[in-house]
């Protein structure tokens, strides 16, 4: 060991006693003495480390996911302590740390082998003597589109099939439909094969339609498309259970019929009788149309509504047409006034036309009844209906003139009587 590289070195100089310590670290902080003779004089050595410098800061970096992150900075000394930050806390670097460091001489590195966008941040390195620090940021990868998603209508119940063809081909995503995420089922299929992405539906629901995201992992861009499920309209008669969806209402009363319909999107709804438009801003026969349903409503049903009503449905996917036939029926309308062509002694023969309108509804018979011309007593004849349209009244007074009239009766009620016949008088035997 040469003169210089000795740790203690001891001088004299005269009077003077002398000690030089090399290379002075913290291990030489201590009391020191010296003793001559009978004397002796004691020093204390405080040794203050130097501090460590970055002599070369560490640099942004910007990158995509999944790409590896080295920031490196550089130390004044061998075996220097520094401190690695985010955002101002420091970085774990456990076990289990997505992190990692490490030290090559004065260099010393923070790794991140597989970055996120979470990894974005402001980093920072730490020493006695300085800090340094650099903007991370992490970008999702832009992608490159060989074909795009398609808006899409579907018919209910035909097969949905989305397809999109991406680059790089190895990378997987997912499927959303109205921002949730899509799971594969024994309906629905999802397929990633090479750069092809392909969302299969077999049969096609209602529940289908919506907006679809396919999002690749790690990467900015996502696909989208809008599918539409169409279905034809129907109109569902089968809810009236009236025979030949023939309605029968007698006039005077209220007919509100609701009928369920169907179709998507939901179909435009016309009530037509023959020629004419019924609309729903009508008073006293009005139509309307809401959800799954539509109806007629006629608030005091009149013989002139009796007919025959057509509704016509439309959407994007076709048309259906449904006929149902409303009968208002009514008291019979009276029949003309009977005619008496043979007189008796003390009976006659009458006979009369059944009424022009029988009410909607078959003549169950008629009524009889007389009276004599100067009396305004009208008496009736039978109690059990007629079914003929003839009739002989007995039991009248020689030589008084009589009148008679007739009543038509159906299911609904009896007529008004028909007008008198003329006055005729028994002739006696």
């Amino acid at each position: 060991m040469t003169f210089s590289q000795r740790k203690y070195i001891f001088e004299h100089k005269g009077t003077q006693r002398i000690m030089v310590i090399n290379n002075c670290t913290s291990n030489d902080d201590a009391a020191y003495s010296v003793v001559a003779g009978e004397e002796k004089c004691t020093t204390e050595l405080f040794v203050k480390e130097l501090p460590i410098k970055i002599v070369k800061g560490i640099e942004p970096v910007k990158t995509t996911v999944n790409e590896r992150i080295e920031l490196e900075c550089e130390v004044s000394e061998e075996g220097a302590q520094v401190k690695w930050m985010k955002n101002g806390v420091e970085v774990p670097t456990g076990v289990r740390s997505r992190y990692r460091v490490k030290c090559e001489g004065t260099k010393h590195y923070l790794v991140i082998d597989d970055a996120t966008k979470e990894d974005t941040g402001t980093y920072s390195v730490m020493a006695s003597g300085g800090t340094s620090e650099a903007h991370v940021q992490v970008d999702l990868k832009p992608l490159k589109v060989f074909q795009d998603l398609q808006d899409m209508t579907v018919m209910l119940g035909q097969p949905l099939k989305l397809h999109c063809e991406i680059f790089p081909g190895n990378v997987p995503g997912r499927w959303y439909r109205n921002g949730q995420l899509i799971q594969p089922s024994d309906r629905l299929n999802i397929i990633h094969r090479a750069k092809v992405h392909r969302l299969e539906i077999e049969t096609s629901s209602l529940h289908d339609a919506g907006d679809y995201i396919f999002v690749p992992e790690g990467y900015s861009q996502s696909l989208t498309a809008k599918i539409h499920i169409i279905d034809p309209p129907r109109v569902h008669l089968e809810s009236l259970n009236f025979p030949d969806n023939t309605v029968t209402v007698v006039a005077g009363n209220k007919l509100r019929l609701e009928i369920p319909i169907s179709g998507e999107p939901a179909p435009r709804v016309v009530w037509m009788k023959g020629e004419r438009v019924i609309l729903d801003s009508g008073h006293r026969v009005h139509a309307e149309t809401y959800g799954d349903q539509t109806s007629l409503t006629i608030e005091v049903t009149e013989r002139e509504d009796t007919g025959n009503y057509k509704i016509v449905l439309q959407n994007e996917a076709g048309e259906a047409t449904a006929s149902v036939k409303i009968k208002v029926v009514d008291i019979p309308d009276p029949p003309e006034a009977p005619l008496v062509p043979v007189v008796g002694g003390d009976w006659c023969s009458m006979t009369w036309e059944p009424p022009k309108y029988d009410g909607g509804s078959p003549i169950l018979g008629y009524f009889i009844e007389r009276k004599k011309k100067q009396s305004s007593r009208w008496m009736r004849l039978n109690f059990d209906l007629i079914k003929e349209t003839s009739f002989e009244p007995k039991k009248m007074i020689e030589g008084v003139p009589y009148e008679v009239r007739i009543f038509a009766v159906n299911a609904i009620g009896v007529s008004k009587p028909s007008e008198p016949s003329k006055a005729f008088t028994p002739l006696g035997e």
